[in-house]
């Protein structure tokens, strides 16, 4: 019950920091003694993403953002028993705990934490959830199920995110595709109503982006020479849109036209030159040539072909 604005925030996107601390904030109230630390490493940097609770220890806060962490998680890992993702640790009579711990922990009046290893989906290790502690002791049956359950909350989260991460390159990895094969992509709602269009309509049409957004699909396939769509769902398989991309062929066609007609009138041309015109490439092969041309060499009893090579005209 205490964790249902949590997962509100799970399911609303909201910023990860701000999601773990309101965790942090559910795990404190529980108890007057419980001070919530949520370390978060980065996987790509290694770096210390977040470190959560506003009852932990400015001091401790300030140390341990600044301690290698690379170090600290080596020596945390080793600690953990297989298959047991809880770990008491006693900061006075650890003898391997590094000595900055130790220090650190004596000026803060800390005594232990419970630390509660952290993993993603691929079973690597992603951080820890920790309650800092100023007198010794075990956590009962209760707490460990507590640990137990914010620690899903915290890898929901972070794996939500991480997947909405994902799903946002990809989507902008399409469209920078999509947007580079097509003069325009375009997404629209439910109801066909154009809801996305790329920059790039505006050269390709001349219309400004936002005299499209908002108009219906059979409006914009009116501006252009070829358009298609696929449908869209969202996650739980409800039609909401299409996807689409357009293409102006006018200005295809128009050089193509445009080719047609400087070939007819070079053709007029070299027909209209009383002597054989010949057109020969780099490799001294036949390109173009009239049909005088053709004439004088069929009277050889050759026939005038292209490609034929320079030397056996000749």
């Amino acid at each position: 019950r205490n964790g249902r604005g949590v997962i509100e925030m799970i399911a609303t996107a909201a910023p990860l920091s701000r999601t773990l601390a309101a965790l942090a904030d559910v795990v404190d109230g529980l108890h007057d003694s419980y001070m919530t630390s949520i370390r978060i490493v980065e996987p790509i940097s290694g770096n210390l993403g977040y470190q959560i609770g506003r009852r932990v220890p400015k001091p401790w806060q300030g140390w341990s953002n600044k301690y290698p962490l690379a170090t600290m998680a080596t020596g945390l890992l080793t600690k953990f028993e297989p298959d047991e993702p809880l770990l008491l640790l006693n900061f006075g009579d650890d003898a391997d705990l590094d000595p900055g711990w130790r220090d650190m922990a004596s000026e803060c009046g800390l005594t232990g934490a419970w630390i509660y290893l952290l993993r993603d989906r691929d079973g690597r290790a992603l951080g820890s959830l920790s309650i800092l502690r100023t007198q010794p002791g075990r956590p009962s049956a209760e707490e460990r199920e507590l640990l137990s359950d914010a620690a899903r909350l915290v890898i929901v989260a972070f794996e939500s995110e991480r997947t909405r991460g994902a799903l946002v390159e990809s989507e902008e990895r399409f469209r920078n595709i999509a947007e580079q094969l097509s003069d325009w992509v375009w997404e629209t709602d439910e109801k066909f109503r154009i809801t996305y269009i790329s920059p790039s309509i505006e050269a390709s049409i001349g219309i400004p982006r936002e005299r499209i957004v908002g108009r219906h699909t059979s409006e914009l396939a009116a501006d252009s020479d070829e358009a298609s769509m696929q449908p869209r769902f969202d996650s739980t398989g409800r039609f909401v849109g299409y996807r689409g991309a357009g293409r102006d062929e006018s200005a295809v066609i128009e050089s193509q036209r445009g080719l047609a007609q400087a070939r007819a009138q070079l053709t007029e041309a070299i027909e209209s030159i009383e002597e054989g015109f010949f057109l020969f490439d780099a490799d001294d092969r036949l390109l173009l040539s009239n049909e005088r041309a053709a004439d004088m060499v069929s009277a050889t009893g050759m026939p005038l072909v292209l490609g034929c090579e320079r030397s056996r005209i000749a």
